[in-house]
């Protein structure tokens, strides 16, 4: 019986299958490549969607965390800013624990966790690298589920003015750092002249919320009270190195409470010209906060299903047209016995064969592509080195591939019946008289291009924006300048008026350096992260530009074009005199004509206006913001170096350089300015490259299937066109019909794209910065039309005779 029941699968299935696909190989490698093309493709868009907005959090009841955001508005509504000042914070935490101490300080119901983010320096010898830290304030370990390999956190339960010393690091640092020893809680950290001792060690399998920025894990955890901020008693601006979680069931009613709680808090310890801000508390869902906010992908994605709905019209074409030439074996099959059951599982078989490797060969792919993009993807999207092949897209895979065989069998029901083979037998003898209609053809071509018209409207405009934006100029140079950041590394902290000495030395000693051109105390000029409050006297308006500290050499090193008055001199630095300098933008908004002029900056005297620079282009910031310079002390612990072109300067001559100094200074950063910005705009050339990708293969899909639907059209219409050249047309005449018949049905689609894109647009420049292009749109179009003569040009010219025939 066993016997018989294989010998039933062999003949009647399988073998029938083999020979078919061994009689047309190039029809099978064809299906099989488009297959595994789109199945990837679609996985792999799947997958990183599947991340971002499904995956559940690894945390305990992540649907009742909320991350807060604090935004003040003055009574000038042109006035506001977002973030949280340091004292607002501060005030709100005392203010929240008043119900929720116990002896000792020890803190059980604050509802609020507060983090401050910063990368320290340990003050040792042995290990010198720089620790991304969070300083906590409040249970990390229950709200966000923690887990201790060796220890506890107990030291951040308690009240935050009263936290006792004591460190909890990660895994991958008790690796580095200290050999994975097994005796860790007998060590210590020294951070900021503090001698931590080590309290526990965060499991391997962790992974904290990465809530400053993507990418960005924490390896050290320490009392918030210990934290360095710069903005401690400082209200004017927000500190942007805060992040705050609350822990609520109804997060509305909380929400208004701690709103009003800040505002009379702000009404209390504010300064005087910030106590007319008002303050609005919003949150939003961890997911939603972590996740982020990426609309690219929806296009992409948007993209990646039509690509898998043309794939499916040119695999069912395909199909089809295979199905119609092999109908001649299939009636003779029919004609000795076998019924539609037996023609059905040789068909079945037939398509597994084509379907199964390729849904294997998909999943291997995107298993690829998703393991060697994940560190790059690090730096956009929450935790992306989890991203994996997992059972949700193994079994998407497999339901696409139930699909795509039900879509065939479909068609092998309506072509392949017994009765349908035999008449089709008796009237042409050879099993191909019934074939698809010319209005079946019209309807696949039309179908095929309204959405790859769709595609190239949308995402050439997206591309283009994306390429503009790539392209913007900066505003300065950053060939040859490299970024330097070194720490102090002392346990007697003597206060900065004792160091500036010894970091202008070292200063001068690079200065010496053969190709240094120019150094300049100043961080990069890619981050905008200090703003103030600043006043125009003779508007009576007030402003909230950014601002940046600066000495002489600043806008020598960064090549910065100067539009009017001079930049700062030596003597300004050295004298601290009262002088600022704006840029184009905010001198716009002061009335144009500022030289002179004297601004007050957050209550302190005036300082006098004597320059206007050029506006900093920022990535993926077309409209500069308003921006001022003051002048600084003349050192600090960050330079901008720039070196004479073709020249370097090592990480080591810098470190020989340092050491020739006091011994408290210690590297910590070392790169170039040209790195810093390809990063700020690596999620832009991603997204564009992606676009780019997926276009290229909807193009490439749909003109093979264009092509081979006109070929097969072409093919059935040589008699018709036989019987027209013997009648005296021209072959000219014969062509120009053909392409016609052609463009009618893709003009209407064509037409109907427009239409959509038309109504979508204003949905579509949200995801723009700059403004559509009209030339680009006639251009796509025109590029479209032009493919599609081409095609129909060339595939009427193969069954057009080359003469007239007689």
């Amino acid at each position: 019986m066993l016997q018989r029941y294989r010998d039933f699968i062999w003949f009647t299935c399988l073998q029938p299958a083999l020979m078919q696909l061994r009689q047309h190989p190039r029809w099978a490698i064809s299906m099989l490549a488009l297959l595994t093309l789109t199945l990837s493709a679609v996985l792999c868009v799947a997958a990183l969607l599947y991340h971002i907005w499904f995956k559940p959090l690894p945390y305990p009841q992540p649907q009742h965390i909320l991350m807060l955001d604090h935004h003040r508005q003055a009574s000038a509504a042109e006035l506001n800013d977002h973030g949280w000042p340091y004292p607002a914070i501060a005030q709100l935490q005392r203010a929240m624990l008043q119900p929720a101490l116990a002896s000792g300080g020890t803190l059980y119901t604050n509802p609020l966790l507060t983090f401050y983010y910063a990368e320290e320096v340990p003050l040792t010898t042995g290990y010198q690298e720089k620790i991304n830290t969070a300083y906590v304030s409040g249970d990390w370990q229950a709200l966000l589920g923690a887990q201790l390999i060796h220890g506890h956190s107990n030291q951040f339960l308690a009240t935050p003015d009263v936290q006792p010393q004591g460190a909890v690091i990660s895994f991958a640092l008790w690796q580095s750092a200290f050999g994975g020893t097994p005796d860790i809680l007998q060590h210590h950290l020294n951070i900021n002249g503090v001698n931590h001792p080590i309290r526990g060690v965060v499991s391997q399998d962790y992974h904290a919320p990465e809530l400053f920025k993507a990418g960005w894990q924490p390896d050290l955890w320490l009392p918030w009270r210990y934290n360095n901020s710069e903005y401690k008693g400082y209200w004017q601006s927000p500190d942007p190195h805060i992040r705050v979680l609350l822990r609520a069931q109804t997060a509305q009613e909380k929400l208004t409470e701690l709103q009003g709680k800040t505002n009379e808090l702000a009404a209390l310890y504010a300064p005087e010209h910030l106590r007319d801000w008002q303050t609005r508390l919003t949150g939003q869902p961890l997911t939603a906060a972590l996740r982020g906010d990426h609309p690219v992908i929806l296009i992409v994605f948007a993209c990646t299903l039509t690509l898998l709905l043309l794939a499916s019209l040119n695999l069912a074409q395909l199909y089809l047209l295979q199905l119609l030439q092999s109908r001649h074996q299939l009636a003779v099959r029919s004609v000795v016995g076998a019924n539609y059951a037996a023609l059905r599982n040789t068909l079945t078989c037939q398509l597994l064969l084509l379907i199964a490797p390729a849904v294997m060969l998909a999943l291997g792919v995107t298993h690829l592509t998703l393991q060697y993009s994940a560190a790059w993807l690090s730096q956009f999207i929450y935790q992306s080195e989890q991203l994996a092949l997992n059972w949700p897209m193994v079994l998407l895979a497999s339901l696409l591939g139930i699909a795509i065989l039900a879509l065939f069998m479909a068609l092998s029901h309506r072509h392949c019946q017994s009765d349908t083979l035999m008449r089709s037998l008796r009237r042409s003898g050879k099993g191909q008289a019934a074939q698809l209609s010319q209005t079946t053809i019209r309807r696949f071509v039309a179908s095929q291009v309204l959405l790859v018209s769709l595609a190239i409207l949308i995402c050439a405009q997206l591309v283009w924006d994306n390429l503009k934006q790539l392209s913007h100029p900066l505003g300065f140079e950053t060939q040859q300048v490299y970024e330097l950041e070194f720490n102090v590394a002392t346990l007697d902290w003597q206060g900065w008026s004792a160091y500036a000495p010894m970091a202008k030395a070292f200063k001068q000693a690079l200065l010496q350096e053969p190709g240094v051109v120019a150094a300049s105390f100043a961080r990069t000029p890619l981050k905008d992260d200090f703003q103030f409050n600043v006043t125009a006297p003779w508007r009576d308006t007030r402003y909230l530009p950014f601002h940046r500290n600066v000495d002489q050499d600043y806008f020598t090193v960064l090549a910065q074009r100067l539009v009017t008055g001079r930049t700062f001199t030596e003597q300004d630095i050295d004298e601290q005199r009262p002088v600022v300098i704006v840029n184009r933008t905010f001198a716009q908004k002061l009335g144009g004509e500022v030289l002179g002029k004297t601004l007050e900056i957050d209550g302190s005297k005036p300082q006098r206006i004597i320059a206007v620079i050029d506006d900093l282009q920022l990535p993926g910031k077309p409209v500069p913001p308003a921006r001022f310079y003051l002048p600084n002390f003349g050192s600090a612990t960050y330079l901008l170096v720039k070196l004479a072109p073709g020249l370097t300067l090592s990480k080591t001559q810098l470190s020989t350089l340092l050491q020739q100094q006091p011994p408290q200074f210690v590297l910590t950063q070392w790169r170039a300015l040209d790195d810093e910005v390809a990063h700020a705009h690596q999620y832009r050339r991603i997204t564009t490259w992606l676009l780019v990708f997926v276009n290229l293969l909807i193009l490439t899909i749909t003109a093979y299937g264009i092509y081979s639907l006109q070929s097969y059209a072409a093919y059935l219409q040589q008699s018709v066109v036989k019987v027209h050249l013997m009648l005296g047309a021209k072959r000219r005449q014969v062509l120009q019909a053909r392409v016609r018949a052609f463009l009618q049905p893709a003009l209407m689609s064509i037409a109907f794209a427009v239409i959509s894109v038309g109504l979508s647009w204003p949905w579509l420049k949200t995801l723009m910065v700059f403004s559509p292009s009209p030339t680009l749109i006639a251009i796509s179009l025109g590029g479209v039309m032009v493919t599609l003569v081409a095609i129909s040009l060339v595939t009427a010219r193969q069954y057009v005779p080359t003469r007239r025939l007689l």
